[in-house]
């Protein structure tokens, strides 16, 4: 097998796969455990319109309901309520999709 010009062996691609999934889920958990805001945090997250700016309500950790969408929240898998500060609208955002902003 060819790969980027040099050989490839059979052994070292079987490595490779089975050390994926466990380095990516090491490096996810990682890198989620460092995305954690609190109650009044000022944030930022992208949307179509462009990047848009509010405040941390609340840490969500259990399944609920927002305007009509399912949020799968868990305390494994945390999601964030935000109110936006230009139009007082509340969504559920995965901390992932979240940064600090700078205090007005």
């Amino acid at each position: 097998m060819q790969f980027a010009g040099d050989t490839f062996s059979p052994v070292a691609a079987i490595i490779a796969a089975a050390l994926a999934p466990s380095w990516y889920a090491l490096c996810n958990h990682a890198c989620m455990a460092k995305k954690s805001f609190r109650k009044g945090d000022r944030v930022e997250w992208e949307t179509s319109q462009g990047t848009t700016r509010g405040r941390v309500e609340k840490k969500l950790t259990s399944p609920r309901k927002i305007k009509d969408h399912e949020v799968a929240a868990s305390a494994a898998n945390p999601e964030y309520l935000v109110t936006s500060e230009k139009t007082g609208k509340q969504a559920a955002h995965k901390p992932e999709a979240l940064k600090k902003a700078k205090s007005k």
